[in-house]
């Protein structure tokens, strides 16, 4: 089943929409080692959130790798400051212990990837969540003539190309939605261009959402066959 081509002028809105998306989108403030300890905390509020069920802290741009509270203060041990305790001796204090201290820390109880959900947070079922899902950040403009000729080596028959270009469209746009698994068969034949179509997908989606699995894995002839389940949905 080949999906309906949206018209021209759908298509047009729909890009113009995601440009506009992409340039209005508001940038976190960076740590700067050079602030004072003050400004850097007010960006620590706006930058960090802690997941309670996991005791595991998120920076907002990477919400994919979540830290536990040593490791981040590991990674933010040169923003600290020099306190006087009240017996008159000077205490290194860091960024991130006052943080996680302050009553302005931002707290949610759980974290999930959840396309389908606002971010960087959610809530569902009276629960604060944080949403690790982070769309890509694709090109506007370039030649995409290249990848269209890999498509068309790959897919000579030009009904299953315009099935799988049209599935990975929809894909890209609707990345809550599981759709149809596609199987690619070069059987013993090298050098057809399959890893650079797994490059592209992977550059497109991104790293984090895609992973390599071998054949036994997928049909569940091995221990690590965890895919069972999903395929039989």
């Amino acid at each position: 089943q080949v999906f309906d081509e949206p018209a021209d002028d759908v298509q047009n809105v729909q890009i113009e929409q995601s440009v506009q998306a992409g340039q209005n989108k508001a940038r976190l403030p960076e740590l700067d080692v050079k602030k004072e300890f003050d400004e850097n905390l007010v960006i620590a509020h706006q930058r960090l959130a802690f997941v309670m069920a996991e005791s595991k802290i998120c920076d907002l741009d990477t919400p994919t790798n979540l830290r536990t509270p040593a490791e981040m203060k590991a990674n933010l041990a040169q923003y600290y400051q020099m306190r006087r305790t009240p017996h008159g001796r000077e205490q290194l204090t860091t960024l991130v212990d006052v943080w996680m201290q302050s009553p302005r820390r931002t707290n949610v109880e759980h974290s999930a990837m959840r396309p389908d959900q606002p971010r960087p947070f959610f809530t569902e079922d009276g629960k604060d969540w944080l949403n690790t899902w982070k769309p890509r950040d694709l090109p506007t403009h370039g030649d995409a003539a290249p990848g269209f000729e890999l498509l068309a080596r790959l897919l000579p028959d030009a009904r299953e190309r315009a099935w799988f270009t049209q599935w990975l469209a929809y894909k890209m746009q609707n990345p809550a939605v599981r759709g149809p698994g596609v199987i690619m068969v070069a059987h013993d034949t090298f050098g057809t261009g399959r890893g650079s179509l797994g490059a592209l997908i992977t550059d497109m989606i991104g790293e984090t959402y895609v992973r390599n699995i071998n054949f036994s894995t997928l049909t569940g002839r091995n221990y690590q066959a965890q895919y069972n389940e999903w395929l039989s949905d």
